[in-house]
C-alpha cells in the first residue's frame, strides 16, 4: 500500500507551482527567461507549438532563449492524472482573466516577473488567446513577444519565424 502511494506520487505530474519554481531556478542559473506553456493533449494548436519547438532551425533559438516549462491543463478521462495540480490558480495569476484557452504562453523573468504573454482578449481568432498565431495580427503580436523576450532571437530569426507561420 505504501509502495503504491510512493510510486503514484513519483509518477504524477508536479504541481504547477513546483514546475514554475524549478524553471525559474534554472533560468537564474542560465540567464534565460522562462516560457510557461499551458498545453493539453487534445489541443491541435498546442501540437503545432510543440512542432515549432522541435523545428531544427527555430527550436534551438527557443531553447537558447527560454527555460521552457509545459503546464498540462484541462485534460479529460484517464489523462486527467497528467494535469499539473494548481494550474488554474497559476494561469489566472499570469493571465489575469478566467478564460482557459490553450495554448497560452507567459514569459517570465528568472525572478518570476511577468514580461509578456499571448493573451489577446476578444481580438484573437480564438477569443482570448494567440498562443499559436493564426492571423496576420496574431502573428505580429507573437513576433513582438519573441522580439522583446527571446534573448537568442536575432532579427533574421524573427524573419524566419514569420516565414514559418506564413508557410503553415
Amino acid at each position: 500500500m505504501i509502495a503504491t502511494l510512493i510510486l503514484a506520487t513519483l509518477l504524477s505530474a508536479p504541481s504547477a507551482d513546483r514546475a514554475l519554481a524549478d524553471a525559474e531556478a534554472r533560468a537564474a542559473r542560465t540567464g534565460k527567461n522562462v516560457l510557461v506553456r499551458f498545453t493539453a493533449s487534445w489541443c491541435p494548436w498546442c501540437r503545432r507549438f510543440e512542432k515549432l519547438l522541435a523545428d531544427p532551425v527555430l527550436g534551438p533559438k527557443f531553447a537558447a532563449s527560454y527555460e521552457i516549462v509545459p503546464i498540462t491543463v484541462r485534460e479529460r478521462g484517464e489523462l486527467k492524472k497528467d494535469e499539473n495540480p494548481g494550474w488554474e490558480r497559476v494561469m489566472l495569476r499570469l493571465r489575469g482573466a478566467k478564460e482557459q484557452d490553450v495554448p497560452y504562453l507567459a514569459i517570465l523573468s528568472a525572478k518570476g516577473e511577468k514580461l509578456a504573454d499571448s493573451y489577446r482578449g476578444p481580438e484573437a481568432k480564438i477569443p482570448g488567446n494567440a498562443g499559436y498565431p493564426q492571423t496576420p495580427e496574431e502573428t505580429a503580436a507573437f513576433l513582438d513577444l519573441i522580439r522583446r523576450t527571446g534573448k537568442a532571437f536575432a532579427p533574421e530569426d524573427v524573419v524566419a519565424l514569420r516565414a514559418y507561420f506564413a508557410a503553415k
